[in-house]
């Protein structure tokens, strides 16, 4: 192999590690601090980015196909349990730490109603 071969195989490979693969997804990345409730199920309430067309006439699968990858299973309090509902625009202050499997699942120490 020619040193111009070996300088062209060379510069390719730094090039193409050097590049972004993220196709822009770090700028769309969710912070979990607002979303909307999907679903409410035994104590937790299922919050996903971006609000889901009939979340509360679709099934949990559906939903989640729809989200991903953008859904977090909230552990919450009763009161804030009983406070929202399905639909609902929230704001969420998390506590500890974020399982991040699919969905994503933390302990929330607040949610607040911000719009429907």
């Amino acid at each position: 192999m020619s040193k111009v071969s070996i300088i062209l195989f060379v510069s390719f490979l730094l090039i193409s590690g050097c590049t972004s693969s993220n196709n822009g997804k770090a700028e769309n990345t969710w912070d979990y601090k607002e979303g909307f409730v999907g679903i409410k199920e035994k104590g937790e309430v299922l919050v996903v980015r971006d609000k889901v067309s009939g979340a509360k006439e679709i099934s949990l699968e559906n939903i989640l196909k729809q989200a991903k990858p953008n859904a977090i299973w909230l552990a919450v309090n009763d009161e804030d349990y009983n406070k929202v509902n399905v639909g609902d625009k929230i704001k969420i202050t998390i506590i500890g730490v974020i399982n991040q499997s699919y969905p994503a699942r933390a302990k929330a120490d607040s949610l607040a109603i911000i719009g429907q």
